[in-house]
C-alpha cells in the first residue's frame, strides 16, 4: 500500500527586501526552516541528535533530520529519508523587494501531514527573524492545500489567523487523475536538476553520476526512494520483486531526448561545497508501462535523486492520457 501525503502552498509578502544566492530558495527555506524547528523544540541544543536522550519523542530528528536507532539493526544501515520535500519558486530571482510575494510548496509525506503545526510556527517565526541575505523578514500570509487534481483548498490566512485542517492526498486520488497512455508513451519533463548515480558494478565506491539516464536508472531511483518514505513513514513497507522490477524497467525504451546537463554547487556554512549539478529538460519512453506507472505518478511529488528534499528532481509527467 503506498503512502498519502499532504501538500500545501506558502505565500510568503516580503517586508524588507529578501537575497538568496544564484536564486537558491529551497537550500535556504530548508536550512532555514530546520534552525527554526530546533529553536523551538530542542531543550538541549549542545547535544548532537543521536546521542540525546529523549530524541525518540523529540519532533526535530522525525521531522527534519531523521536518523537510525544505533539499538534497530546493523550500523551500515543509512539513516531514513527525510519525509518532507520543499518546491522551490522557478523564477531563479535572487531578490525579492518589499511587498513581493515568494511562493514555494511544502509536502509531508505519510504519517507526517499530522505534524503540520510543526511547519507553521516556524515560518512564522522565520518571518520575525529573517532569511537569507540580509536577513529579510517577512509575513506568512496564506497557506493553501493542493489536491490531487491541482485545485486548492484555503487552509490558513494571516488575516483572522485561523488553521483548517484537510484530508491528505491518497494514492487512489492521484491514480484517477493521471491514468496510464494508452499507447505506453510519457514524457518526463525535469524542471530542477535531477542528480541520480548508478553503480554497473556493485562495487563499493563505484558509483558514477548519470548524465544521459535510461529508463531503468530513474524508474529505479524512483523504487528505493517510494520503498524508504514507505518503511518510514507509509502503514506498511513496500513488498514487491525489487530485482525483477529493475530487470524489466530496462526494457522501456527512450524515444526521444532533450535532456541537458546543468553544472551547480552550493557552499555550507561549514564551507563545504556540495554538488548540486544534474540533467534538465524532456526525455520520452515507450513501452509497457503498468507496474511503473504508480512510481511515475509519485515521483511528480516526492522527486527523484538528490538533495529531492529542497526541490532536486522535480519532473512532470506530460504525456499521460
Amino acid at each position: 500500500m503506498l503512502f498519502a501525503f499532504s501538500q500545501y502552498r506558502f505565500t510568503l509578502r516580503v517586508e524588507t527586501p529578501i537575497g538568496f544566492f544564484n536564486g537558491d530558495v529551497g537550500t535556504t527555506l530548508r536550512g532555514a526552516f530546520g534552525t527554526a524547528l530546533r529553536r523551538i523544540v530542542c531543550i538541549d541544543r549542545r547535544q548532537q541528535c543521536p546521542q540525546c536522550p529523549i530524541r525518540q519523542q523529540c519532533v526535530f530528528p522525525l521531522v527534519f533530520s531523521p536518523v537510525r536507532d544505533p539499538d534497530s539493526g546493523p550500523r551500515r544501515q543509512q539513516n531514513p529519508p527525510r519525509g518532507f520535500v520543499i518546491k522551490p519558486p522557478f523564477n531563479a530571482k535572487t531578490r525579492y523587494g518589499s511587498a513581493e510575494a515568494i511562493i514555494f510548496d511544502f509536502l509531508l509525506i505519510g504519517r507526517l501531514s499530522d505534524y503540520f503545526p510543526y511547519v507553521i510556527v516556524p515560518f512564522k517565526e522565520l518571518g520575525q527573524l529573517g532569511i537569507g541575505m540580509g536577513r529579510g523578514k517577512f509575513s506568512l500570509a496564506a497557506i493553501d492545500a493542493i489536491k490531487a487534481d491541482g485545485s486548492t483548498l484555503p487552509v490558513y490566512r494571516e488575516a483572522d489567523g485561523i488553521v483548517h485542517s484537510v484530508v491528505p492526498v491518497s494514492w487512489d486520488e492521484l491514480a484517477r487523475s493521471f491514468s496510464p497512455p494508452a499507447d505506453g508513451r510519457v514524457t518526463l519533463r525535469f524542471l530542477t536538476p535531477a542528480h541520480i548515480r548508478f553503480n554497473p558494478t556493485g562495487a563499493k565506491g563505484k558509483s558514477r553520476p548519470v548524465r544521459a539516464p535510461e529508463f531503468f536508472h530513474i524508474a529505479c531511483r524512483l523504487r528505493d526512494r517510494v520503498s524508504a518514505l514507505c518503511r518510514e513513514y507509509g502503514p506498511t513497507p513496500l513488498e514487491m520483486d525489487f530485482k525483477g522490477f529493475g530487470e524489466r524497467a530496462k526494457d522501456i525504451r527512450t524515444v526521444e531526448s532533450s535532456l541537458r546537463w546543468v553544472e551547480e554547487s552550493r557552499v555550507s556554512r561549514t564551507r563545504h561545497r556540495h554538488d548540486l549539478s544534474g540533467f534538465v529538460g524532456d526525455i520520452t519512453f515507450e513501452g509497457a508501462l503498468g507496474e511503473f506507472w504508480p512510481f511515475l505518478v509519485l515521483g511528480q511529488y516526492i522527486h527523484v535523486g538528490d538533495n529531492a528534499v529542497f526541490g532536486r528532481g522535480w519532473y512532470t509527467i506530460e504525456k499521460a492520457t
